[in-house]
């Protein structure tokens, strides 16, 4: 009689502790995901302005000054300058085919991507830091390299 009465309380112990780990799992998740989205979403947003070579969404989210490293223009370079770079570049350098190569953390707060831009000219590497900057992801650093044939 002892011994069903302990394998019970076995069994209900062993629901208890189930039912803790999916409420702590839930818990966790619901904390962790809503980051992990806006990170994704940030950092999507700023690949795919790149790509498209949208100055205006680029601009919305660089910190207030950069630090560019491109052909004819190397320094640190306030937002609205380094819109103004960037857009000479494009211009310079129309896009022909551009594609996303590599896209890392650092850590839990810096990120970088390298994507590949190809015009009818040249081709280039681009160099992109980003850090988290307050409540979202700012870019820190664009530099563009020349890929030698």
């Amino acid at each position: 009689m002892g011994l069903i009465i302990f394998n019970q309380f076995i069994k209900i112990i062993f629901i208890i502790m189930q039912t803790i780990k999916s409420f702590l799992l839930i818990i966790i998740l619901l904390l962790v995901v809503p980051g992990l989205y806006s990170q994704t979403s940030e950092l999507n947003a700023i690949s795919d302005a790149i790509k498209t070579t949208d100055t205006k969404t680029i601009y919305d989210y660089c910190e207030n000054s950069i630090i560019l490293n491109i052909p004819g223009a190397n320094g640190k370079y306030s937002k609205t300058q380094s819109r103004k770079i960037l857009d000479q570049f494009f211009k310079d350098q129309p896009a022909k085919e551009i594609k996303l190569v590599k896209s890392q953390s650092k850590n839990q707060n810096e990120f970088y991507s390298i994507i590949e831009y190809k015009s009818e000219k040249q081709s280039f590497n681009f160099f992109v830091e980003i850090k988290k900057g307050g409540a979202s992801f700012l870019i820190q650093k664009i530099q563009i390299q020349e890929i030698k044939p």
